[in-house]
């Protein structure tokens, strides 16, 4: 999915500034001059290129991949049982949330992120936001990816996804983010975690008067318990509402049979 509107506004101007500037060396300088204002306004375009970009793209959501396509009527029950319209306004959401995301390499091959890795971590992101005009997370747009489990300044063990407020960025293992999206009922979903994370610390959520209770019926809902679902992260002690609401957008009928106070807080 290439993001290149900004660089065909900008192309006419060098273009004509490159004629400009042949036709001023075949006649000894004359007219370079005239090259300047092109020079500036492409200038002047490719340093508001983001918010060019984004302004186009909004308005005209990039296409995406088939494959992408093919992917979320596989692996995404969120998606697959949305009705046509909505089906179409999540693929628009989630091209722009993958356009909008700042993806960094930490050792992959070729130090390439591919897009079938973007969209399991940028599925995330536009299910928990779903309800919300606003639907990304600009405060946390940058997303670093290393191929496992990750040492990190906060978590100096071996983990799989982590919020990193003081970066203003989420870390994931490849490996775990692939495992959870195409086996979500083998793997905990680490990418829909983190974003329910920082989902809650944008609309703060209800307290857990009873984190055992909640924990024990999230194990009838998933037929997981708390310490496979924390095996799976690589962090103990993790907090219950975050994991709450993944169960709560995955498992709903569930959910609102076991924990329907909970439920009708988070659809408040």
């Amino acid at each position: 999915m290439k993001i290149v509107f900004a660089n065909y506004l900008a192309a006419p101007f060098i273009f004509t500034a490159l004629g400009i500037l042949y036709y001023a060396w075949e006649h000894t300088g004359d007219g370079a001059i005239w090259m300047v204002p092109f020079v500036l306004i492409a200038a002047f375009i490719w340093v508001l290129s983001p918010q060019i970009n984004w302004w186009w793209y909004s308005k005209r959501p990039p296409v995406l991949e088939t494959g992408i396509v093919q992917a979320l009527e596989r692996f995404s029950p969120f998606y697959s049982t949305l009705p046509p319209a909505d089906q179409q306004r999540f693929r628009d959401r989630l091209a722009l949330t993958r356009m909008a995301t700042d993806w960094t390499s930490k050792d992959l091959p070729d130090d390439e992120i591919p897009p079938d890795l973007e969209t399991a971590i940028a599925v995330s992101s536009v299910i928990v936001t779903w309800n919300k005009e606003q639907f990304l997370f600009p405060e946390f747009e940058k997303v670093v990816i290393s191929p496992s489990a990750f040492l990190s300044p906060e978590l100096p063990f071996r983990h799989n996804s982590e919020t990193y407020p003081p970066e203003q960025c989420l870390l994931f293992s490849a490996k775990a983010v692939i495992a959870g999206f195409t086996q979500p009922t083998a793997f905990f979903n680490v990418a829909l975690y983190e974003y329910a994370k920082i989902f809650l610390m944008r609309y703060p959520g209800p307290v857990a008067a009873d984190e055992t209770d909640i924990w024990e019926k999230i194990a009838v809902i998933s037929g997981w318990n708390r310490e496979k679902i924390e095996t799976d992260i690589g962090v103990a002690g993790i907090d219950v509402l975050p994991v709450a609401l993944c169960f709560y957008h995955t498992h709903r009928p569930a959910f609102k049979a076991h924990l329907p106070e909970l439920a009708a807080a988070f659809e408040a």
